[in-house]
């Protein structure tokens, strides 16, 4: 057993220090290829190969003991970024990044870089600031010569900015050009508050600047000197907009802020930190609260039942003001804020709600009596909705009706625990002018939610749905074997998904398969065969399809959709889903479907093609299509990827990870169909080749040079199968930060 543990353990260390070796030498070999490049004077290359190898290093995973070769590196890579910067006359942007490498790593090193950059620019005063930081990381030793030296560049700007100061207020008068007295005279308190901002600027320009500034900047502001402290702490209106985030403030701060309100209106509170909450509840409840418009707790620990009966009372003293409402609290309940929310707040725009139960009954002096959520009279409601076209009881919508409606248009739902699709229906049903819907962490399946919408929400535009993957829900099979439904819309979008289906896939998928025939054999050859080929339309599908496009105008399309992890939506689901909006939606969210394949595709080609002929036009079938991801997606072949990127040339960014069938074909398609594409996921692709990496920035960079302009900054390969020279290749070719 020893020997067996001894033998497994060195072939461990073996295969670990393989790893490590071959992570150095892929980054020794770039470092090398980058100073080469700077040495021949191809800055611009070399910059965007060191941005590339920066992001590269910061993916890797390194071990414990190779920490410090990975910081020295990542050193290096800035370091040869600030060179490039500087050769390209990039001066503001190379302090750009010395200030952010300074925010994360404050050495003396970028410090000194950004002295010298400034002083080259005759920004003495910013030089000097730098020289200072500088300093502190040294030790105030005379016998150092970095010390002597840090001096010696501190007397030189204190001189710069004398010499500045002087030319800019001497007299025209040559004779005391020359006189410099270094005794200054004492200043005149009457001309130093002409000089102030308060003095010389408008009140009103003064106070719409003091508005805008965050609060740490006010409070920050209010130490300038006591004509400014006068101003800030006088002036309610400065303290109107209260924003608590990094750490925590002593509850007497809170007070004081409050305070200074002078009986004007608190307008919008944010916290964002471990605060008191219940002690902030509790000076809300003595201050003026009648018009504030945004409340945000996104940490709300409650301890006792007091900060409940607190949180009620601000929320009832704000009345119709309050807009905005986010909460994450443990302590309250989803039924209780939801009750509170439609009887005391009718402008109501956006619900955020994180990490709350659904239970009711903590405080049921609170709640006053109202339909339950759950329907008493049918047992078998929640079964119903698990099956797609799961109806409505007639009881559930008559109690339902009794509840007060919710004029909610953005509603985001997080974590929320013990949720059942009868409580979200009882919310939805609720929200007729809802526009946006987030569902994050789930415990409610995708075909009860899919049902519910068919009843509820006619103006939603974006639907945001992630499952929570460790809930015990059962996963229900979605063959579209509906139940009869009575919804009107129901009936209507179960109309159009069956004519549609009517014509097959056969046409499709010949077709497709004569594209990728093309554009294996002759995509280098031609651009414009390729753009005149995706216009021809396939065979109209039946008018009937469109036939309710004139009847249904209560109902809006949607825009973004994003259904991540669902583990039930398949091809006629999304399809029933996207019937009628194929060429409305721009982001499309599918991360994760793995029952999805090929079928999906051509569903989207075919409808939207099919609308586009409806409505006259001849244009692409998925024209609005900005964003998509068909990530771990594993039944989409190549055939399908070549027909949606031909059909979408407004993407600007795709995600295909996880995908076996992206292919040298895919990539080539891709550059050819997609001149707007900015950013490119492909990891975990492991059957694209060097080959048809270098091809698809050839075929890019060729587009660039006869007049398209060059947006691709992004190709995500991580974990692929691509040799270092590939690497450096691709590098070297994609934009970076505009160069």
């Amino acid at each position: 057993m020893a020997s067996v543990i001894l033998l497994v353990s060195t072939y461990l260390s073996r295969f670990v220090s393989s790893q490590l070796a071959a992570k150095n030498t892929l980054v020794y070999t770039i470092q090398q290829e980058g100073e080469q490049l700077i040495q021949h004077g191809h800055y611009v290359l070399a910059y965007r190969l060191f941005v590339g190898l920066h992001d590269l290093l910061q993916r890797l995973d390194p071990q414990q003991s190779q920490q410090w070769q990975q910081q020295r590196d990542l050193q290096l890579c800035l370091r040869y970024q600030l060179i490039c910067l500087h050769h390209l006359g990039k001066h503001q942007q190379a302090l750009d990044l010395c200030n952010t490498v300074t925010k994360s790593n404050p050495t003396s090193t970028w410090y000194d870089i950004a002295a010298d950059i400034y002083t080259k620019q005759l920004r003495f005063d910013e030089a000097l600031v730098m020289v200072q930081r500088y300093s502190a990381h040294l030790l105030p030793d005379h016998s150092e010569p970095r010390w002597n030296e840090v001096r010696l560049q501190e007397r030189i700007l204190y001189e710069g900015i004398q010499q500045r100061q002087q030319r800019e207020m001497a007299p025209l008068d040559d004779s005391t050009l020359l006189t410099l007295d270094s005794t200054p005279a004492p200043t005149d308190i009457a001309t130093a508050d002409k000089l102030d901002l308060v003095y010389r600027l408008p009140y009103d320009l003064v106070c719409s600047i003091f508005s805008r500034l965050p609060l740490n900047n006010l409070v920050t502001c209010a130490k300038v000197n006591r004509t400014w402290r006068r101003l800030i702490v006088s002036n309610p209106l400065f303290w109107q907009h209260l924003i608590l985030y990094h750490k925590p403030l002593p509850n007497h701060i809170i007070d004081l802020y409050l305070s200074r309100l002078q009986c004007a209106p608190l307008l919008s509170l944010r916290i964002q930190n471990e605060q008191d909450v219940e002690t902030v509840l509790a000076t809300l409840c003595k201050s003026n609260c009648s018009q504030l418009d945004e409340l945000e707790c996104a940490s709300l620990q409650c301890a006792t039942k007091e900060c409940w009966y607190l949180f009620r009372q601000v929320i009832i003293s704000a009345g119709r003001a309050l807009r905005i409402l986010r909460l994450g609290s443990s302590n309250f309940k989803l039924d209780n804020i939801i009750l509170l929310a439609s009887e005391s707040c009718a402008g109501l725009e956006i619900l955020d709600l994180n990490d709350c139960f659904v239970s009711v009954g903590n405080y049921p002096s609170l709640v006053p009596t109202s339909p339950s959520l759950q329907p008493s009279d049918d047992s078998g409601f929640l079964q119903r909705l698990e099956h797609f076209g799961g109806l409505f009881s007639d009881t559930y919508i008559d109690s339902i009706a009794l509840l007060p409606p919710l004029a909610l248009r953005q509603l985001r739902l997080s974590g929320i625990h013990g949720l059942t699709a009868t409580h979200l229906a009882a919310i939805l049903l609720r929200c007729p002018d809802l526009i946006e819907l987030t569902l994050e962490n789930c415990m409610v399946n995708i075909i009860p939610v899919i049902n519910i919408l068919c009843y509820s929400c006619p103006r939603l535009e974006q639907l945001h749905y992630h499952r929570n993957n460790f809930g015990k829900l059962p996963i229900t099979e979605s063959s579209l074997s509906p139940i009869p439904s009575s919804s009107p819309r129901w009936q209507r979008r179960w109309q159009r998904f069956q004519s549609s289906l009517e014509t097959t896939t056969e046409t499709m998928t010949a077709r497709n398969r004569q594209l990728a025939s093309n554009i294996a054999t002759d995509g280098a050859t031609s651009t414009q065969h390729h753009y005149d080929h995706q216009n021809t339309p396939l065979s109209a599908p039946h008018s009937t399809t469109y036939s309710s496009y004139r009847n249904d105008k209560d109902r809006s399309f949607w825009k973004q959709l994003s259904l991540k992890q669902t583990r039930s939506l398949t091809d006629d689901l999304l399809h029933f889903i996207l019937v009628d909006s194929y060429h409305t939606v721009e982001h499309l969210d599918l991360t994760g479907n793995t029952q999805l394949g090929d079928n999906c595709i051509y569903n989207m080609i075919q409808q939207g093609q099919g609308h586009q002929h409806h409505m006259g036009r001849r244009q692409w079938a998925l024209s609005a299509m900005v964003e998509c991801s068909f990530a771990n997606c594993l039944k989409i072949t190549e055939l399908g990827l070549c027909s949606f990127v031909e059909h979408a040339p407004r993407l600007l960014r795709l995600d295909l990870s996880g995908l076996s069938g992206v292919t040298d074909v895919v990539l080539l398609s891709i550059a050819l169909h997609c001149p707007s594409l900015s950013s490119l996921r492909l990891c975990h692709c492991r059957s694209i080749t060097d080959s048809g990496i270098r091809c698809f920035i050839d075929k890019v960079q060729q587009l660039h040079t006869i007049g398209k302009p060059w947006l691709l900054q992004q190709v995500d390969l991580a974990h692929t199968n691509i040799s270092l020279d590939s690497w450096t290749y691709l590098m070297c070719h994609i934009q970076q930060n505009g160069i």
